[in-house]
């Protein structure tokens, strides 16, 4: 997992997780998001660019990271999703739930400090 940080236009922090390649684990993104968010960022990006499998604990994780994010007043951004990725989100109707971007790029101009 590739963790970065930067600020926003608005000099909020903005934390960018590039999540490993294959499948999305719960524990990894459980742990790891703990420790970022920790450090008070107002952004967190998270890059499923190189997710290639989200099964129900996948779905668990990024789930788990909504309600995290919330906690820590934190906005939530995913990015990169894959057709498969992206299916799963709409089967599971949770589309509706999580801001989405085609990419990191796209996620970072669309950041507010709102």
């Amino acid at each position: 997992m590739d963790v970065s940080t930067q600020l926003s236009p608005g000099g909020s922090l903005v934390a960018l997780v590039k999540l490993p390649a294959g499948q999305l684990e719960r524990a990894l993104v459980q742990k790891e998001l703990s420790q970022i968010l920790a450090k008070k960022p107002k952004h967190l990006l998270l890059d499923l660019s190189q997710v290639t499998q989200i099964d129900s604990r996948g779905v668990s994780a990024l789930v788990w990271a909504r309600r995290a994010c919330a906690a820590a007043d934190c906005h939530l951004k995913l990015c990169g999703l894959g057709e498969k990725a992206k299916t799963v989100l709409k089967v599971t109707r949770l589309d509706s739930l999580f801001k989405t971007y085609p990419s990191v790029e796209a996620a970072l101009k669309d950041l507010s400090d709102a």
